[in-house]
Parts: C-alpha cells; structure tokens; sequence
C-alpha cells in the first residue's frame, strides 16, 4: 500500500488536478455512479529486493493511474496533469520513504460511446523503501 501511499497523495495534493477532478480520485474502483472527469489508482505490481544492510527492502512499484474525461481536450490536459504531478518525485511522501517515481507507460487513447467518455491509463514506477 505504500506505493498507492505516495501517487494518492501526489494525485490528491496537486492544483491542477483538483481543479478538474475535484475529489473525484479513487483507489481500484471508482466510487459509484460517478462521472467524469476523474482518476483511479491501481497497483499492478511490485518487486522486493534487499537493501544493503538487508534490513530494508527497496520496492519497486506498478501503479496505473487511469484519466478518464468528458472530452478529447478535456483527457489531454488530465493526463498531462497526472504526469507532471506524478513524475520524478523524490523524498518523504505520504510518510514513505521514496525514492523516485517515474513515468514508465502512456496507454492509447479511447473513446466509449455509450458513457461518452474518453480515458486513458498512465502507468508509473514507483521505488521506496519499506
């Protein structure tokens, strides 16, 4: 959950963002009958390796932040606001130890005609210390 931790609270604690989403950020699934747009958060994985003194391990994270908006302009600058609030973050975030995060995937961009909705999924890496 530490990885989540940190793109939650970078997601969450950004201007840009909060001026087009609002609260409207959720980890997994999106709240009920909600509409765009908004912003959910996912792990796809993470790997653990020892630190030095293996007291520690240094994780690396997946996690998927997928944008969904109202319109094509709309998505573009939603996504670019994720990336910028999200991308090479270091130091204490959230109560983690961070070590970096990174912007490792855009996914395509599409379209769903019966919500009329555009999305797309940004995946990032992100390593901390656990």
């Amino acid at each position: 959950m530490r990885a989540e931790k940190v793109v939650a609270y970078l997601l969450n604690n950004d201007a840009t963002i909060d001026s087009i989403v609002g609260e409207k950020i959720w980890g997994g699934v999106s709240g009920k009958g909600a509409k765009a747009p908004l912003l959910v958060y996912a792990k796809q994985s993470a790997t653990r390796s020892p630190d030095l003194d293996a007291t520690k391990a240094i994780v690396t994270a997946i996690i998927d932040v997928l944008v969904v908006a109202r319109t094509y302009p709309e998505l573009k600058a939603l996504a670019e606001a994720v990336r910028l609030a999200v991308s090479y973050k270091y130091g204490t975030i959230a109560g983690v130890e961070n070590i970096e995060t990174q912007p490792s995937d855009e996914g395509p961009d599409e379209y769903d005609s019966d919500l009329e909705e555009f999305a797309q999924v940004w995946t990032f890496i992100v390593i901390h210390v656990e």
